[in-house]
């Protein structure tokens, strides 16, 4: 094969990859623009991969991960660890205020005053 050939096949694959990348963006311009009409989205989920990101370096290491309510469990664990850190509270401070407060309830409806929210942060100090 000559040059000039490989050069041409592969300018012709190039465009094609190009119009490709082009045809998926304009059909995708609704949910790619969708950050510009709510000012609380982010331009990308780099925040969420970065929280995520611990869980699923270590996952293969958790035997608890084996079933389905382990994996259940560890979504809620999770969960409450990040929307601590998003609430500047530290984990094991909170869980531990957690798991001495819940024997304490009475009804499930309270169980929501518990969420990381919803706490005073004097409280954990306590």
């Amino acid at each position: 094969m000559s040059m000039i050939n490989f050069v041409g096949k592969a300018k012709a694959l190039l465009i094609a990859y190009i119009g490709k990348a082009i045809a998926y963006t304009l059909n995708q311009w609704d949910k790619l623009i969708r950050y510009l009409d709510d000012g609380r989205l982010e331009m990308d989920n780099g925040l969420s991969e970065r929280c995520i990101k611990p869980f699923v370096i270590g996952r293969k290491n958790w035997l608890f991960n084996n079933s389905v309510a382990g994996v259940k469990a560890a979504q809620v664990i999770y969960s409450l660890i990040q929307t601590c850190a998003m609430h500047n509270i530290e984990p094991y401070a909170y869980l531990r205020y957690v798991l001495t407060a819940i024997p304490k309830i009475n009804d499930s409806n309270s169980l929501e005053t518990l969420l990381p929210y919803n706490l005073e942060h004097k409280k954990l100090l306590e």
